[in-house]
């Protein structure tokens, strides 16, 4: 894995090393969330204004399992059930990417992570949008 700009790159032939994270912001940063009505929210043009926050919780979580923690595993794992906004756009895939390469590197167990909703058309109104 190498870092390039303000992403990685990943390679199967590299052992994953470590990368720091700070434990007492990821800890700061799920009270405040769990504290917020806003980032919670099942209306994600509300839990919108919360994305900045959300998208370094979950980084910060995902650089935990990359260090080799197992502390956050859970809770990054259980993200779509918890956030309802995660499971929005390119951020949804984003973190779905993140779930395949955390597997694909034998850091966890596909069978840990519930991969159904990727399965499931979920129509979001009544004009047929769907979420996936």
């Amino acid at each position: 894995m190498v870092l390039k700009d303000k992403f990685y790159t990943f390679s199967r032939v590299n052992r994953i090393p470590a990368i720091e994270f700070d434990e007492d912001r990821l800890s700061e940063l799920s009270a405040h969330i769990k504290d917020s009505v806003t980032c919670l929210e099942e209306d994600w043009s509300l839990a919108h204004d919360c994305m900045n926050i959300i998208e370094e919780y979950e980084y910060l979580l995902f650089a935990s399992l990359l260090s080799g923690s197992e502390k956050y595993k859970k809770e990054y794992l259980s993200l779509r059930e918890r956030i309802s906004i995660v499971n929005a756009g390119q951020f949804s895939e984003y973190y779905e990417g993140n779930i395949y390469l955390l597997a694909l590197t034998g850091l966890i167990d596909f069978r840990d992570y519930d991969l159904g909703g990727l399965m499931t058309h979920t129509p979001l109104d009544e004009e047929g949008r769907h979420c996936y």
